[in-house]
This record gives structure tokens, C-alpha cells and sequence, in this order.
């Protein structure tokens, strides 16, 4: 429900969404989503990869790609909650 409110955001210039596919399907994604930033940090969430894309460099390579439109934005910094 939180990533279907988030998707309708998406053309909000500070939120991103990230994602990877191979000839199977989506191998990976995350997002950047700015509306919920605290202190100026923007929350890196729904990270995620496709059973058979891990240990790929699927998830390096989104993350790569993420913190450098992150730095680009302006942002001061990016935040991730993580559990189990």
C-alpha cells in the first residue's frame, strides 16, 4: 500500500525509482523518496532483488546508481531502515 501512494509521487522531481530486468523479469529495484526526508536526508526504500539476482551485483549496481542521483539532487544525505 506505502509503495502504490509512493508510485503516485513519482513525478515529484526529488523521488526516483530504480529497477533492473533481466529476459525472466525484474531482478531488482529501489526507490528515493524525498517527501518522507528528515533533516534534509532522503529515504532509500523498497530495496529489493529477485532471488536469482543475487550475488549478481544487481543490488551494488542499483545502489551505485541511487546515491549518485541522491548527491545530484542536493540531497544532504540518505537514510534506509532495515529489518528483518
Amino acid at each position: 500500500m506505502e509503495m502504490g501512494a509512493f508510485v503516485r509521487r513519482l513525478d515529484a522531481p526529488d523521488n526516483a525509482l530504480f529497477h533492473t530486468c533481466d529476459a525472466a523479469g525484474p531482478t531488482g529495484a529501489l526507490t528515493i523518496d524525498a517527501d518522507d526526508a528528515e533533516n534534509g536526508l532522503v529515504h532509500l526504500r523498497w530495496f529489493i532483488a529477485a532471488d536469482r539476482a543475487r550475488g549478481t551485483g544487481v543490488g551494488t549496481a542499483l545502489m551505485a546508481e541511487a546515491l549518485e542521483w541522491a548527491r545530484g539532487s542536493g540531497a544532504a544525505g540518505v537514510f534506509l531502515w532495515t529489518f528483518r
